[in-house]
């Protein structure tokens, strides 16, 4: 965990996350980037307690932040920049583990989605490295995976897990978000043995967003793909 010179407030914070954290982390920043990722890296309890409130309220963030900061903020909370989740795996208590993995849901439904499909209708949508929807779909290979598919996973680890794959594939209708949700399933068949219960309920996840009427054209492609090669 890294040492704080203070506790960052919660709009400090997310200012921090969506404009200057990624840019920090890759030595993008001509000023005092060191004094910032001291203050604004690595899990501690306030950040937890800020990443708990960030999920469960997520769509304010669209009308904040441009489309671009909202990929970078995406990248530095979900992934090994921050090491948030890294972090909070090895020492957070399992109640909060359990609360953050659940109400991760909504950023997926009230933020991921809404935007995701605003930029389909809008023509700009993109699979390019540095775009949203590319943060969208590599959020389960990024460090997030350390809390929501573990490969040590407990049941009640896999069962939290389970709900924000099976809500993101029961719920989103954009194209990003459903190939993220079946990047989950991947993630969670990865770290479960395939002839195990658990991979079969990951499994039966994509089957049933097979069965729902509007699923674009990639994800359903996707979802056939993963099921043939499993």
């Amino acid at each position: 965990m890294t040492t704080r010179k203070e506790t960052p407030t919660f709009e400090a914070w997310l200012e921090y996350c969506f404009t200057r954290g990624l840019a920090d982390f890759h030595g993008q920043s001509p000023d005092a980037a060191d004094e910032r990722i001291t203050r604004f890296e690595g899990y501690s309890p306030a950040i937890g307690g800020h990443i708990l409130r960030l999920f469960e309220s997520p769509a304010v963030l669209a009308d904040r932040f441009t489309d671009a900061q909202l990929a970078d903020g995406v990248r530095y909370i979900f992934g090994t920049p921050s090491q948030y989740f890294i972090g909070m795996k090895t020492e957070a208590p399992p109640g909060l583990i359990d609360r953050c993995v659940r109400a991760s849901l909504a950023v997926f439904t009230d933020l991921f989605d809404p935007v995701c499909l605003r930029r389909e209708a809008e023509g700009v949508s993109e699979r390019t490295p540095d775009s949203f929807e590319q943060a969208v779909i590599d959020i389960w290979d990024s460090g997030y995976d350390a809390i929501a598919m573990p490969q040590d996973a407990t049941d009640a680890e896999f069962e939290a897990g389970l709900f924000v794959i099976g809500g993101v594939l029961e719920r989103c209708r954009s194209g990003a978000c459903l190939l993220s949700g079946i990047e989950g399933a991947l993630a969670g068949l990865l770290a479960n043995p395939r002839a195990s219960g658990r991979g079969r309920r990951l499994r039966g996840l994509e089957k049933a967003m097979l069965r729902r009427d509007g699923v674009p054209q990639e994800a359903r492609a996707a979802a056939e793909e993963a099921l043939r090669m499993r």
